[in-house]
């Protein structure tokens, strides 16, 4: 039972974190042609720089969380994975989450032992790539998970969908032509 819950609680957060990341790239797209010329040439490098400073730290507000229940998501969602008729695109698809989540960890590791002291948003700036293959690729991992668990759910519960699909449908019964009567042959009055 600890199991389940501690998987469920790393799914959500990390669905969570991963609608924030994918908003804050929304976002972005929605206004970046603004600071371009028709031949994508940047014509507002200030306006452009700071709403780049401004993506990248709503996106790291958000990714924080994936660090923190990162590690749990993709021991969680690995068996999953392997069970998936798409099993080797999964397990692409995890391996580069994996890669990702220990790649902006050694990151944040390497410069707080390196006694640099960077900003928020130096830090979102280094960990942007990391952001955007989480943004990626655990969507699809989240879905394979939860069909993983509905078949598993399912089969241990066949009997669970036939009460819960409602009694079985019976065709009506022919109507009789018109002028027969519609009364049973044995109730007839003579």
């Amino acid at each position: 039972m600890y199991r389940a819950i501690q998987a469920a609680v790393a799914i959500a957060v990390v669905e969570d974190a991963v609608r924030g990341i994918q908003r804050a790239m929304d976002d972005w797209d929605g206004v970046n042609d603004s600071f371009c010329d028709d031949s994508g040439a940047i014509v507002d490098s200030e306006g452009w720089g700071t709403r780049i400073v401004e993506r990248d730290l709503a996106a790291y507000q958000h990714f924080t969380q994936i660090l923190a229940y990162g590690a749990a998501f993709l021991f969680h969602i690995r068996p999953a994975t392997e069970a998936s008729a798409q099993a080797d695109l999964l397990k692409h698809g995890r391996r580069e989450l994996f890669g990702a989540y220990a790649s902006a960890h050694a990151t944040i590791r390497d410069n707080s032992h390196l006694h640099r002291s960077l900003s928020r948003e130096e830090t979102a700036a280094e960990v942007w790539h990391e952001m955007t293959v989480w943004a990626s690729h655990a969507p699809t991992m989240i879905r394979a998970y939860r069909q993983a668990a509905s078949a598993r759910a399912l089969a241990a519960h066949p009997t669970a969908t036939r009460a819960t699909a409602g009694p079985p449908t019976v065709a009506p019964s022919p109507r009789p032509a018109s002028g027969t009567p519609t009364t049973p042959p044995s109730r007839r009055l003579p």
